[in-house]
């Protein structure tokens, strides 16, 4: 079945779609809602893996050679990144957008992270044409894909305790749990 995959009918819907999904009709492309969208993708395909940390890390010096650059080296300005909040939002319609094209990728995992390195890569170069340098494009994905994933790892740690702490050792159901986990989040925002 896998045979019969449009592979480059496939790259560019996902290529258009992030596009779209990072367009405002009146301002364009949001270069840094972009960014965050690829990162999300890319945590996505990491956790396709045994080790997704080891995964990302060989994932990004990858793309990192592909793209013959170096990360901006050095602390960026606290204002480059977006706010928690809007990082894992943004982060996680990326990963949504992934899991769309992962149900159509019938074949195999490791083809669409590559095809995404590509993806990347010809977006990131592109933007240096008008006046973003690839290093500072490269360091921002990088940040954002590592943010992203701690979120993620986070996430599963705090569900994992609560199944053994409120669930196995306290008798509580799913239900309770989500409505307390809301609770929480809801008083800290």
């Amino acid at each position: 079945m896998f045979a019969l995959t449009n592979k480059p009918d496939m790259a560019a819907r996902l290529y258009t779609g992030l596009i779209e999904m990072a367009s405002e009709p009146e301002r364009g492309l949001d270069a840094m809602r972009m960014i965050q969208h690829m990162a999300g993708v890319l945590v996505e395909t990491y956790l396709v893996f045994d080790k997704p940390d080891e995964a990302m890390t060989a994932s990004l010096q990858k793309l990192s050679a592909m793209m013959q650059a170096k990360p901006l080296a050095g602390s960026i300005p606290f204002s480059s990144m977006p706010p928690a909040h809007i990082l894992d939002f943004e982060t996680e319609r990326g990963r949504t957008a992934a899991r769309a094209f992962f149900e159509e990728w019938l074949d195999c995992a490791f083809e669409f992270h590559n095809m995404m390195l590509i993806i990347i890569q010809t977006v990131l170069l592109s933007w240096e044409e008008e006046g973003f340098k690839k290093e500072e494009s490269l360091r921002l994905l990088i940040e954002c894909t590592q943010k992203a994933m701690g979120f993620e790892f986070a996430a599963q740690e705090l569900c994992d305790v609560v199944i053994e702490r409120k669930v196995a050792m306290e008798g509580w159901s799913m239900g309770d749990c989500v409505a307390s986990l809301s609770a929480v989040s809801g008083r800290r925002l």
